[in-house]
């Protein structure tokens, strides 16, 4: 799994907000996210929605570390 910190971010604060969960879950969650998935800084920012440019953040054009692989 591939992730931004913007993204973890987001989805620890919909994991409180919207779902109610408590301190200790969304840690929890938070931790487990680190452990299993490669944090990456995005770059350049794409904009590719146009009805919610806010949602943009989620498209960059960066290259994958050399380290992570994919079997598909």
């Amino acid at each position: 799994m591939v992730i931004s910190h913007d993204i973890l971010a987001e989805t620890v604060f919909i994991l409180r907000s919207k779902f109610g969960w408590s301190g200790t879950q969304v840690e929890y969650a938070d931790r487990i996210l680190r452990d299993i998935a490669a944090i990456i800084t995005p770059g350049e920012r794409l904009k590719v929605i146009k009805i919610d440019a806010a949602d943009n953040r989620h498209f960059t054009s960066d290259k994958l570390p050399p380290t992570i692989k994919f079997n598909l």
